[in-house]
């Protein structure tokens, strides 16, 4: 079924807000016998995240939330193609939210990725926490994978400062680390041209091209974890 979108004007997010994709919101996936082929990006941009190849995509209306719908990534296959709205690491500046639950434990899968040339990608590491990779360093911003999860990452190639934080973490984890690069496309469920495929749900994913302020962090972070019923600490 071919869908004709219109971003709703329920919620306003902070400005700059490039993809938004809210898999709870059934009114903007198109899908066939429960594989997703594309989510429209609610920000208004047409960043819409894709999956032409059946196999490859991920479950829509077979798990929830919270009581609200998810995509189901398998572990094996499924991803979904992003468009790329970060610009280059350089001088550019991004900000990320998901919400996901991962299935499994144990082995090293990546629920957010990138290109492997900038190496800007959000991991569930082997000890069961989320790893957040920024170039060549791998931060720990800890949690529990297999815990609906709440995640945001901030990079800012001006300063190049980064931060990274869990819901079930109060730390956030801050430093500086010089990235370069374009990344040529996004993936959720996995990175480029490896095969750490992320078996669980995400629920939503917010981006942007700027680093958010502290309030506008603490306003996205808060509907997240409102909707969802995930303690922020």
């Amino acid at each position: 079924m071919i869908k004709i979108f219109t971003p709703p004007p329920l919620l306003v997010l902070p400005g700059n807000c490039k993809a938004w994709y809210d898999f709870t919101d059934t009114s903007v996936i198109e899908s066939t016998a429960n594989a997703m082929s594309r989510i429209f990006d609610k920000s208004g941009v047409g960043n819409h995240g894709t999956q032409g190849t059946t196999l490859a995509q991920p479950a829509t209306g077979t798990r929830t939330l919270n009581g609200l719908n998810v995509a189901d990534f398998d572990g094996s296959n499924s991803t979904l193609n992003i468009p790329s709205f970060i610009p280059e690491l350089t001088n550019g500046q991004v900000s990320v939210f998901a919400v996901l639950k991962a299935d499994t434990s144990g082995t090293t899968k990546t629920a957010l990725g990138s290109n492997s040339t900038s190496r800007l990608y959000l991991q569930q590491g082997t000890a069961n926490q989320y790893v957040m990779r920024f170039g060549a360093l791998n931060v720990s911003v800890g949690g529990v994978a297999t815990d609906a999860t709440i995640v945001y990452y901030t990079y800012d190639g001006l300063t190049d400062t980064y931060a990274a934080k869990v819901s079930s973490n109060a730390t956030i984890a801050t430093g500086t680390t010089a990235l370069t690069g374009t990344p040529g496309g996004l993936t959720l469920g996995n990175r480029s041209g490896v095969g750490e495929f992320f078996d669980g749900v995400v629920a939503e994913y917010i981006g942007y091209d700027k680093v958010l302020t502290a309030g506008e962090i603490l306003f996205v972070v808060d509907y997240l974890s409102k909707k969802f019923g995930i303690t922020v600490l």
